[in-house]
């Protein structure tokens, strides 16, 4: 560099800063608006996800294009990946409500099912407390017989109480002697449905003691595998089962 003229002083060449990146910064700040966004409402989150993963990627090539004039090729690259989080964020949110869509009317059917028999199982209940008064105490072999000695009108309210045909019915099973000698009635399934057939949600259960509940997994199979080793304790032999 020449020496400067007498009396002035050495001042140099003026150095400036590479300009920084609007892009980048904006794809950063798009990106990781994107994510927030989409954790509370998905679908005002993919917009900002859109724009940053552009931005992104414009400002991503402006700076390998011309390193020495633009920086922020880190915050190009910040900018891509929040945005394809936030996407991906959406998708997953977007396959968690389809998932639930799908499955919320076979939950619903079920359930009205459900519902549905264990009012049409308190019937047969009432049924089979007329039976037992008449009998003194002793239970109907089937329910058949509930029909045949006029205590129910038709065998209309065995049917599968649902439109989806998954249902089939009541399981009897019969007790060897009457109620009033068994220890604790309530122990004692005599009518069940089982929940697997009302889409898992619930199945009804009736008791000796004239109860009727809706009773779900995994508590229906503790209870019945309970009833099993309680009947074989008593009787000496497996329970009969009376499919519907």
């Amino acid at each position: 560099m020449p020496a400067p003229p007498p009396g002035l002083p050495d001042i140099g060449y003026a150095t400036t800063a590479p300009p920084s990146n609007t892009l980048s910064m904006w794809a950063m700040v798009c990106g990781i608006s994107s994510i927030l966004l989409s954790l509370f409402c998905s679908v005002i989150g993919v917009a900002p996800a859109v724009v940053g993963l552009v931005m992104g990627i414009m400002g991503n090539n402006r700076t390998r294009r011309d390193p020495i004039r633009y920086t922020g090729r880190g915050m190009a690259i910040a900018g891509i990946c929040t945005s394809i989080a936030g996407l991906l964020l959406f998708g997953a949110q977007i396959a968690l409500i389809a998932f639930f869509m799908a499955s919320m009317p076979s939950t619903i059917s079920g359930a009205m099912a459900a519902g549905t028999a264990t009012v049409n199982l308190q019937q047969v209940g009432t049924a089979i407390q007329v039976y037992q008064f008449e009998n003194n105490g002793a239970l109907p072999p089937d329910f058949d017989t509930l029909v045949d000695a006029g205590h129910l009108p038709d065998t209309a309210v065995f049917d599968d109480p649902s439109d989806m045909g998954t249902a089939p019915g009541f399981t009897y099973v019969p007790l060897p002697v009457p109620v009033d000698e068994l220890k604790d009635p309530a122990q004692w399934i005599i009518a069940f449905g089982n929940p697997s057939d009302y889409d898992g949600w619930c199945g009804p259960v009736m008791r000796a003691d004239g109860s009727v509940e809706n009773v779900e997994e995994p508590r229906f199979t503790r209870e019945m595998s309970a009833f099993i080793q309680l009947y074989e304790d008593t009787f000496c032999e497996p329970p009969t089962f009376i499919e519907p």
